[in-house]
């Protein structure tokens, strides 16, 4: 085949792919549409990541214009297209988005690498591996919310010592007495101005820097920048609160006050990449006296060198079939999704917790549904029942309001078709609340607890594991301010009998399911909460512990029995 037929199948079957990606991913884009709209992801930026990454291949189109004359299909390049093909299966069919995108991306790259070559190949992947900024982390990253909440309240406590600014700090609240109090939420805790910034510093560091080593070390210091930078916010704040007036610091003051600090950032990255260029010319003039000089002719070009053209590779009969064999695999696998039947959902219909256990006086919790009502924690409902009913119906002793089995939140976040059991078992001065989730069709009936509580202000410490009755347990202690310590263990089984204590472990098998199987096995994810008066710490209390297995070996005959129905 002639070099001139080759490049006319090459953009034929490149052109059949790229339309088979995008009508395929349509769903994709609409769902990461919805994710930068999101503030739950604080994505907000994912905007602009596929314009930058659109400007880049722009930059360098001559490049690109040159590798698509001189290139030829490869065989590599083909190889690759399969891991990806079958990562947007996983992803589309198991419901992970992060798949998907990831599948998404590595096409970007492989694609290009089976058509036109290698050199065509390392032209897109900075324009595609741009795109990883688009993945949503916010849930993922989720557990990172208390420690840079934690930090920044501790940072902003010792600045105001050094100012001669009294406080007194209780978790995640910082108060000035008799000035102001400010409570360092999760959304306040600086992973959106963390993944923004990186985000900006890659984008900059690709403008202003010449080597992949520079970007990387810019890129590296935008986090510390972004951790200081929300530092000095919540400092302020308090500063503004105490020297000024307290209404306005946290009214006003606070909602625009990231601005501020989002500028300080950036002056601060710009200054780190300055100071980068200059550690590099003077490294570079030690080694080679004219490299300095050549190194800042070059800086802020992304442009690659320009080389002289090279033949087109020979394009024999069996090299010929890649770009073809290309189009044929991507084709093949959007259109058997478009085709496969949406997973049978097998759900768990009869289990619920025990009412009696030996030896245990059983009740269950009603939430208050008002959300500012202090007794929203939820009360033992025997004795509300007894001294609060109206209209046949409990009633909250704060506030009058109505009582149901569920919290507010797990009212607003939670499925409609997810179940939820809890009772409260009391042992003396022990006492163990139990909650059975039972989940439902939607991916989103389960969750972590590691990403829940400490979004509820709670502290998850000293992970360990542990099996009673060949049940696995995942037990943390958990202390939410400065209440005792409470020990708290979760684990997982579904339909078809599986059990883990890992919540990736969970996550992997129900993605096998939907995925390969074609199953949506209804899962169960229980927790127990062990607590005293005195605080319940099965790790140096040795009472504790025996009762907290004890407890355990009790509640596992029933855990047993569920996982068959």
């Amino acid at each position: 085949m002639n070099a001139r037929t080759g490049k006319v199948l090459a953009a034929a079957c490149g052109a059949l792919s790229c339309a088979a990606v995008l009508y395929g991913c349509r769903m994709l884009f609409l769902h990461m549409a919805d994710v930068f709209a999101s503030p739950f992801e604080e994505m907000s930026h994912g905007w602009y990541v596929p314009l930058f990454s659109l400007y880049m291949l722009f930059r360098r189109r001559a490049s690109l214009r040159a590798a698509f004359e001189e290139g030829a299909p490869y065989f590599a390049g083909l190889a690759a297209i399969l891991p990806c093909l079958l990562l947007l299966w996983t992803g589309t069919r198991g419901l992970q988005i992060r798949f998907s995108q990831a599948g998404f991306i590595g096409l970007c790259i492989a694609m290009p690498w089976a058509l036109w070559g290698r050199r065509m190949a390392r032209l897109v992947a900075g324009p595609a591996l741009f795109l990883v900024f688009t993945v949503p982390l916010g849930s993922f990253l989720g557990v990172l919310s208390v420690p840079l909440r934690l930090f920044a309240v501790s940072a902003a406590e010792t600045l105001l010592h050094g100012f001669g600014i009294e406080t007194v700090r209780t978790g995640t609240v910082l108060a000035i007495p008799g000035k102001i109090t400010v409570d360092i939420v999760e959304g306040c805790s600086g992973l959106r101005s963390l993944f923004a910034l990186v985000t900006l510093a890659a984008a900059y560091g690709w403008i202003a820097q010449p080597t992949w080593t520079r970007r990387a070390i810019l890129v590296i210091l935008a986090v510390p920048v972004a951790v200081a930078g929300n530092v000095v916010r919540n400092f302020s704040i308090c500063l503004v609160g105490t020297w000024y007036d307290r209404d306005f610091a946290l009214g006003f003051y606070h909602d625009y006050s990231g601005y501020v600090t989002f500028i300080v950032a950036i002056a601060l990255l710009l200054a780190a990449s300055d100071g980068i260029a200059r550690v590099a010319r003077r490294f570079a003039r030690r080694a080679d006296p004219g490299e300095g000089e050549k190194d800042a002719a070059v800086s802020g070009k992304a442009e690659e060198p320009a080389t002289a053209p090279t033949p087109p590779a020979p394009c024999g009969r069996l090299r010929s079939a890649v770009p073809v064999a290309a189009a044929i695999a991507v084709t093949s696998v959007f259109a058997a999704l478009e085709a496969a039947p949406a997973p049978e959902y097998r759900p768990i219909t009869e289990f619920s917790l025990p009412w009696r256990l030996p030896g245990a006086s059983t009740d269950f919790p009603l939430y208050c549904q008002n959300p500012q009502c202090a007794n929203a924690t939820g009360k033992m409902a025997s004795r509300i029942l007894q001294t609060r009913m109206q209209d046949g119906k409990p009633r909250c002793p704060a506030c009058g309001g109505a009582l149901l089995p569920r919290s507010v939140s797990e009212m607003n976040i939670l499925p409609a078709d997810t179940k939820v059991d809890k009772k409260i078992y009391t042992f003396g001065n022990f006492t163990f609340s139990v909650s059975a989730v039972t989940g439902g069709e939607s991916k989103g009936s389960i969750h972590r607890p590691e990403l829940c509580l400490p979004a509820h202000g709670g502290l998850l410490t000293d992970p360990r594991d542990i099996e009673v009755r060949g049940i696995p347990f995942h037990v943390l202690s958990h202390q939410k301010g400065q209440s005792p310590k409470e020990t708290f263990a979760y684990t997982f089984f579904n339909r078809s009998g599986y059990r883990t204590s890992s919540h990736l472990a969970r996550i992997w098998r129900d993605t096998a399911d939907r995925s390969f199987a074609g199953e949506i096995n209804g899962w169960v994810m229980v927790t127990v909460s062990g607590y005293a008066p005195s605080g319940f710490d099965t790790l140096k209390d040795p009472a504790a512990k025996l009762e907290f297995e004890r407890f355990l070996t009790l509640l596992a005959p029933y855990l047993e029995r569920g996982a068959s129905k």
